[in-house]
């Protein structure tokens, strides 16, 4: 329309005849709808968004139809929400906890040697080993996740009469026998590195002293891990199995007259 304006005050100014004008404006009024039938063929008209309602109002069409496609491009392809949390980094798990089970037993059976027996065929069975055995008494190991299981299993073998069962978190030593041991590994190497530059034997005998003195610590922290290790991975539960105590015998009682012990009142207890 802008075009159209243009050319109607040209012509005044030009003094250019009624029929050029008309000319004139039939020529840029073909453009313009030219020019909006491309920009429609590009990017077709689509209903307003509900945000877009009110900036529409007030235009003329020639401004509708060149703002209608990049409108509706943003109408019909609208951003993708990102999930909440989604770049967010994941928490590292907590540090698995380091428990050490035990239990302690004390079983009536009436055979101590079948009880025997059945104990250390039932540890075999949850991968468990006899750790230690007497007469009468078992040091079974099995491992952690079969501790509840052999238990229960035992106690089915007669009457419980004692049942101790402790679990000791050691966790905390655990984690800081570790860093110790870390510590003491990187104290040694620079000490290594000091005994390879030494320049007199005095030095290189006090470093062999401190040398000597770290790796014993360090070989104390390995055994003190590998024992905390080795005990919250197999429990141990230590069962003692002892003979059941027979029903008492009831005594007999001497009955002040003879016809009384005929009817043997001892046989209706």
């Amino acid at each position: 329309m802008r075009y159209l304006h243009y050319t109607l005050m040209l012509a005044v100014l030009l003094g250019v005849s009624p029929g050029c004008g008309s000319a004139a404006m039939a020529y840029y009024e073909q453009g313009d709808a030219n020019m909006a039938q491309r920009a429609t063929a590009a990017a077709p008209m689509a209903d307003p968004a509900p945000g877009f309602a009110s900036e529409y109002d007030g235009l003329d069409e020639d401004a509708q139809v060149m703002l209608g496609g990049e409108i509706a491009q943003e109408a019909v392809t609208p951003e993708k929400p990102r999930a909440v949390g989604a770049d967010a980094p994941k928490k590292k798990d907590e540090a698995q906890r380091l428990i050490i089970y035990r239990a302690d037993l004390g079983v009536f059976v009436f055979k101590i040697d079948e009880a025997l027996a059945s104990a250390t065929a039932l540890a075999k069975e949850q991968d468990g080993w006899v750790q230690q055995s007497t007469t009468q008494s078992l040091l079974l190991r099995v491992p952690v996740e079969r501790f509840d299981a052999l238990v229960t299993a035992l106690s089915e073998l007669g009457d419980v009469h004692t049942k101790n069962i402790v679990g000791t978190d050691v966790s905390e030593e655990f984690f800081d026998l570790q860093i110790r041991l870390r510590n003491a590994e990187a104290l040694r190497d620079r000490y290594l590195k000091l005994l390879a530059e030494a320049k007199n034997v005095t030095d290189s005998l006090a470093i062999e002293k401190e040398l000597a003195r770290i790796t014993e610590e360090i070989e104390r922290f390995k055994g003190r891990i590998r024992f905390l290790k080795d005990q919250g991975t197999y429990s141990t539960i230590a069962v003692r199995f002892e003979q059941k105590p027979d029903q008492p015998i009831r005594k007999r009682t001497n009955l002040p007259f003879s016809w009384l012990r005929e009817y043997s009142l001892d046989a209706l207890h």
